[in-house]
């Protein structure tokens, strides 16, 4: 039998309930000191979508997916699952 081994390893972080995707956008992050303003312009200019329904973004380590019943946040580096904690607590302590 072949040895199985892992190609992408990753973690992720959902929360479920009622939420407001347009809020999660990467200035308030940046509003809020949970990232760094420069973090906030990477997001800006890489691939983002905001819909009043819908915000997905990446930047860093991290991709945000924001919904009206979910909010998730994944790194794909395992290394960097403190700094997914960090940045969930950090966020639930604002709201």
């Amino acid at each position: 039998m072949p040895s199985m081994t892992c190609e992408l390893e990753g973690l992720s972080i959902v929360m479920v309930g009622a939420i407001n995707p347009a809020i999660f956008q990467p200035e308030w992050l940046a509003r809020h000191g949970l990232i760094r303003e420069g973090e906030a312009q990477e997001a800006r200019e890489g691939a983002i979508f905001i819909h009043s329904d819908l915000v997905t973004y990446h930047y860093g380590p991290f991709i945000f997916t924001a919904q009206r019943d979910k909010l998730a946040v994944e790194v794909l580096d395992p290394g960097q699952g403190e700094a997914l904690r960090d940045l969930i607590i950090g966020i639930f302590r604002i709201l």
